[in-house]
C-alpha cells in the first residue's frame, strides 16, 4: 500500500535574537538584556557598544540615539559630555568667527568690563566702581574719597578740595558745608579751627580772622569785630592797655 507522506516541521526556535534599539547596547552576546547608553553617549539599534559624543556635543540625557549641538557660544572641549562650558569669569565667546564648538575662543573682558561665569557678553562696571584689569569677574568699589562719574571707568576720580565722599559706590562727592574745608582725595571735611572761618560751601581751604576780629569755636562761618577799646587776639578781643608816660 502507499506510504504516508512525513508531517511538516512546524517547530519553531524557543529563543529568537531581538537587536537593542536605538540608545540601548548589549553587552556580549549571551546576554539577554539591552542597557541604555549613558549620558554623554549614544548608539544606533543593533550596537554592541555606545559611542561617546563629539567635541563640540553632547548628550544629558540616558538611552539616547544621538547628541546634540552645543548652543551659540557654548562648547565642549572633549568627548562623552552631559552639557556645554561656557567661558569662564572674565571672559566672554569669541563670537568674530575664531571660535566653534569644538575648539573654541574666549576673550578676556577689556578693563571697565566685567563677565560672570557663563555670561555671553562683557557689562560695563557702574559709575561709582571701577575695573583696572583685563578678565574681571566683577568690578571694585571706589574707596573713600573717591568717584567715578561714569560707566566703564578704569579708575577712581579724586574728590576735588572742598569736597568729599565718606561713602563707597558713589558717582559725585559732597560740598563741605561753610565752616568746613577739605583737601583733594578727603573722606571727611575737617572743621576750621579757632581764629579761622569759611564763609560758603565747597571750601578748599579756612581763611584767618581780619584785623579786629576774632572767632572763638572751631568751624566758624564768619568772625566777630572786637569792640572799641579791644583788640583781636584770634579767639577772643583783649582789651587795650593804657599808656602813660612818666
Amino acid at each position: 500500500r502507499a506510504r504516508r507522506a512525513p508531517p511538516e516541521n512546524t517547530s519553531r526556535p524557543h529563543h529568537q535574537c531581538v537587536a537593542c534599539k536605538a540608545g540601548f547596547y548589549i553587552e556580549r552576546a549571551s546576554t539577554t538584556k539591552c542597557f541604555q547608553c549613558s549620558a554623554g553617549f549614544y548608539s544606533s539599534a543593533g550596537a554592541s557598544t555606545c559611542t561617546a559624543c563629539s567635541a563640540g556635543r553632547y548628550m544629558p540625557d540616558y538611552g539616547q540615539s544621538s547628541c546634540l549641538t552645543c548652543p551659540s557660544k557654548a562648547f565642549t572641549t572633549t568627548t562623552g559630555q552631559k552639557s556645554c562650558d561656557h567661558c569662564g569669569a572674565g571672559q566672554v565667546y569669541d563670537d568674530t568667527g575664531t571660535g566653534t564648538a569644538a575648539a573654541p575662543s574666549c576673550e578676556d573682558c577689556a578693563p571697565g568690563w566685567y563677565a560672570s561665569e557663563g555670561d555671553l557678553t562683557c557689562r560695563m562696571c557702574s559709575a561709582g566702581l571701577y575695573g583696572d584689569q583685563s578678565g574681571q569677574r566683577d568690578c571694585t568699589l571706589c574707596p573713600g574719597g573717591q568717584y567715578s562719574a561714569e560707566s566703564g571707568a578704569i579708575k577712581c576720580t579724586l574728590c576735588p578740595a572742598g569736597r568729599f565722599l565718606a561713602k563707597s559706590y558713589a558717582s559725585a562727592c559732597d560740598a563741605c558745608r561753610p565752616g568746613y574745608s577739605s583737601a583733594p582725595g578727603a573722606s571727611v571735611c575737617t572743621a576750621c579751627q579757632k581764629g579761622w572761618f569759611s564763609r560758603s560751601s565747597g571750601s578748599s581751604t579756612c581763611t584767618v580772622c581780619y584785623a579786629g576780629q576774632y572767632s572763638m569755636y572751631p568751624a566758624a562761618t564768619t568772625c566777630k569785630s572786637c569792640s572799641a577799646g579791644t583788640f583781636a587776639g584770634m579767639v577772643q578781643c583783649e582789651a587795650c592797655l593804657l599808656y602813660t608816660s612818666d
